[in-house]
């Protein structure tokens, strides 16, 4: 807690494997198609209806079709850019919240909001207090992953010892669901 922690979630092939700072910390085996249809998409809730972030979120950043990390690595130390492949990218660096890839319209729930008091690199972070805070990302294939590789990462500065998520994917005809939270005790799951 009160701290930034790196978290990448990338996908080989059938292996799912999960970073934190930049040490692989789990690993999971599976050749389901990841959604099907459109692909509904949260960050700082499950399914936007409970287990909301406490803390902020930084350079948050989708890649379609590629796996940016195969092993160990040094996390990232300047803002995040759009390179190929990437589906969204929230860096706060402006006022309001705007993914910088130009591809998906975002709502925000509650407060949600860019603050200036934590931050990584940029200017300010995108904070959630936890009391029904959230986005959504409208429902688009810009995050229908099928069986291709792709990584998910962001900077997390979670407050408070409680459940919550950060990042749901999810697509309500499919079983297929990408839910990345950190449970009360620090582990991300």
């Amino acid at each position: 807690d009160n701290q930034w922690t790196h978290i990448a979630l990338v996908r080989i092939g059938s292996i799912f494997t999960l970073y934190v700072n930049g040490v692989p910390k789990a690993t999971y085996t599976s050749s389901v198609t990841m959604y099907t249809l459109q692909a509904v998409t949260t960050i700082g809730s499950y399914n936007n209806t409970y287990y909301y972030l406490v803390g902020s979120l930084s350079d948050l950043r989708i890649v379609k079709d590629t796996a940016l990390y195969t092993s160990a690595f040094t996390p990232p130390t300047a803002p995040l850019t759009a390179i190929t492949g990437t589906q969204l990218l929230l860096s706060g660096t402006n006022a309001t919240i705007i993914d910088v890839s130009a591809k998906n319209a975002i709502e925000t729930i509650g407060n949600a909001s860019i603050s200036t008091v934590v931050k990584k690199y940029n200017s300010g972070s995108l904070a959630f207090d936890g009391t029904g805070d959230g986005l959504v990302l409208l429902p688009s294939q810009n995050l229908v992953f099928g069986t291709g590789d792709f990584t998910i990462e962001a900077q997390l500065y979670p407050i408070g010892a409680v459940a919550r998520s950060f990042i749901d994917i999810y697509d309500n005809n499919s079983a297929s669901r990408i839910l990345l939270q950190m449970e009360t005790n620090g582990t991300i799951t």
